[in-house]
């Protein structure tokens, strides 16, 4: 009989770390997404000096969609790099609502540094969580 509920506990544990590592992967799959399409977007309003309209519907929702799970839902560990991605959602929403192209020009900028930052975030994290696990797995680091 325990041999069952210690298989079973197992086998939950084991379904529990597969969605987690889904949500993670998932989540990081959308911010990347988000600061790739942002980046872009800004360059271009910094090119044409915020005259380039922004017809953004999918960016915004994606960014809503990640946005909603709050500073939790930021797949890189640490509250100060879950600040830092909230903080580069709210400057591109504050983006999205400017309506004079010289707000958009003065707003780009720091999309896309916010962008860069939040990209180099996720890239650090993959790159630190690669590492444990080769020395998990008894590889060189």
């Amino acid at each position: 009989m325990t041999h069952h509920l210690t298989k079973d506990f197992d086998s939950r544990r084991t379904r529990f770390a597969a969605e987690k590592a889904r949500r993670e992967s998932a989540l990081r799959l959308a911010w990347t997404e988000i600061t790739g399409e942002a980046l872009a977007m800004a360059e271009r309003l910094i090119a044409t000096d915020g005259n380039e309209a922004i017809e953004a519907l999918d960016l915004k929702a994606k960014l809503s969609a990640v946005v909603e799970g709050g500073a939790d839902g930021f797949p890189v560990q640490g509250a100060s790099a879950a600040k830092a991605a909230m903080a580069f959602a709210q400057t591109l929403r504050a983006l999205f609502d400017a309506s004079l192209p010289r707000r958009r020009a003065i707003l780009a900028p720091m999309v896309a540094a916010g962008a860069k930052a939040v990209a180099e975030l996720i890239s650090e994290h993959q790159t630190r969580q690669a590492d444990g696990w080769r020395k998990q797995l008894g590889e060189e680091a």
